[in-house]
């Protein structure tokens, strides 16, 4: 005998915005760190197509604050997106828990390395593991 197939409806919510605007922010805080490293390149004379200088630690970390939220993001957008799809509020919460720790990680790695970046990094991993588990809890109940 086949098994009849369960069908799950997706119908988008007015709080379903918010996670909108969580992702749109994701692409206004690239800009803002972009822009940070832009200005930082002009400031201590780091030309394009390097990414890093040796002798320039202060221009590394600011890149690498937005390096290392650029390696996330994509991660950040998947999760956000199916977390989103039963849980829109807390997608959209954890969405702007997550654009807040970047930006404080950003800024922390720029003031003083990368020991200054713990605070933001905390605030970015916790949102990033609590929408892994709001999407595993779709994938069971999609499973089940």
């Amino acid at each position: 005998k086949k098994k009849k197939k369960k069908k799950m409806n997706f119908t988008l919510l007015p709080e379903h915005g918010y996670v909108v605007l969580s992702l749109v922010g994701s692409f206004i805080t690239s800009m803002y760190l972009g822009g940070k490293v832009g200005a930082a390149r002009k400031k201590y004379k780091v030309s394009l197509p390097k990414m890093y200088d040796d002798s320039k630690p202060e221009f590394n970390n600011i890149q690498r604050g937005h390096q290392n939220y650029l390696e996330f993001l994509p991660f950040f957008l998947m999760l956000t997106t199916l977390a989103s799809i039963q849980h829109p509020l807390i997608a959209s919460v954890c969405g702007v828990f997550w654009l807040v720790g970047r930006i404080l990680y950003a800024r922390g790695y720029a003031s003083g390395g990368p020991t200054r970046r713990t605070a933001g990094a905390a605030m970015a991993i916790l949102s990033l593991f609590t929408l892994t588990g709001v999407s595993i809890k779709l994938a069971v109940n999609l499973i089940q």
